[in-house]
């Protein structure tokens, strides 16, 4: 995240007060409730997996394939190879999940902020703000969101364009599938439905009708 441009973006808008923790979470850490603790005089703990996961260990394993390919997941690493790495950390600040595999290394699974509400809404703040810094600085009616879609609404007659509406997320570290990316138009594909803001109607997609 650019925190220099979330701070300027904030202060321009009048939202530097609402969203104070935002700055503080972005340049040291949101805080996840974690309390305060020490371990003795051990360097790391690493509690043991649920003993239902070894009746699924096959199927995590074929995901640990998967997600190594595209780079969500690294491997592996011995408790001592992840302290070297990572260094002494309190949970609370990772922007990371360590997984203990079934042969006891570490896996740093580095989706954990995926979506708008990670964490189980740890990061949703930082949404929020982004949402109300595009809604004063665009003229916009709305934006709805679900995890990391979102579904932006206009007037017709506006001249605004989902570029202007991109520059601004990226300029700020909110990275964007422009691959998924549409322009303004009367109809759009959201959470599986087909919505027209212009008469107001919600259907389902034509494939999904020839399924049925």
């Amino acid at each position: 995240m650019n925190t220099r441009e979330w701070e300027k973006s904030l202060e321009k808008n009048n939202l530097i007060r609402k969203y104070k923790d935002v700055i503080n979470g972005l340049k040291h850490v949101f805080d996840q409730g974690i309390p305060q603790h020490v371990i003795g005089e051990e360097h790391w703990y690493s509690p043991p997996n649920q003993k239902s996961a070894e009746l699924s260990q096959k199927e995590i394993e074929e995901n640990f394939v998967k997600e190594l390919k595209v780079k969500q997941l690294y491997d592996s690493f011995t408790f001592e190879e992840t302290k070297h790495r990572i260094g002494p950390s309190d949970t609370n600040i990772l922007a990371v999940l360590m997984i203990r595999t079934f042969d006891d290394k570490v896996k740093i699974n580095t989706t954990v902020a995926f979506g708008c509400i990670a964490g189980c809404g740890t990061f949703g703040i930082v949404t929020d703000a982004w949402q109300d810094i595009l809604l004063k600085e665009f003229d916009l009616m709305n934006i709805f969101r679900w995890v990391d879609d979102a579904l932006f609404l206009k007037e017709t007659e506006t001249t605004l364009n989902m570029e202007s509406i991109v520059n601004m997320s990226q300029g700020l570290g909110v990275k964007t599938n422009l691959k998924k990316l549409t322009e303004f138009q009367r109809e759009q594909q959201f959470l599986g439905f087909i919505w027209n803001g212009v008469e107001r109607t919600v259907r389902l997609p034509d494939t999904k009708l020839q399924e049925k």
